[in-house]
């Protein structure tokens, strides 16, 4: 398990990354990559870790974790940040100008038409009302970690 495939099984992966390394035991040391809960380092994992797999692939934060009595901290790295604008009018749709211009992919939540329209226009991949916004959250659900909401409508105020 040499540095240089760590290197290369990043290079040759993308999405969200779990390290995790055993802290106590006989297998202190052993360590393991998962992309969007893959191994790809190394490429045949043993062990405890690979035991494992289930727990760690569904691991949702840093932290220790507890397996079979062993600590193994794990690390969540990875996967690209996204923006979700609750709201549209012309600060949303300079915010979304602005997010577009820092690389960040946005959705726009907004049920009036015209608004949704403009947050498309400005660059949001997708801009619709409250009934998307449950479609929206079950895709994003599993990348919780890499998301923040902007909350900008002055009725939204009082929503949560």
């Amino acid at each position: 398990m040499s540095i240089r495939e760590f290197l290369d099984a990043m290079r040759s992966t993308q999405g969200q990354y779990t390290l995790a390394s055993v802290l106590e035991g006989p297998e202190s040391g052993a360590r393991l990559l998962l992309c969007e809960g893959v191994p790809v380092w190394p490429a045949r994992p043993e062990g405890l870790l690979a035991r494992n797999l289930p727990a760690l692939a569904g691991c949702g934060a840093s932290g220790i974790l507890t397996l079979e009595n062993k600590r193994v901290f794990v690390e969540k790295f990875g996967g690209a940040p996204r923006l979700v604008i609750c709201g549209g009018g012309h600060v949303a749709e300079s915010v979304v100008r602005l997010a577009v211009m820092l690389g960040l992919p946005v959705t726009g939540l907004e049920e009036r038409p015209e608004y949704a329209d403009a947050l498309r226009r400005a660059g949001a991949k997708f801009a619709g009302g409250f009934f998307a916004l449950l479609r929206i959250c079950e895709v994003f659900a599993k990348f919780a970690s890499k998301r923040w909401f902007l909350k900008w409508r002055r009725g939204m105020l009082f929503a949560t």
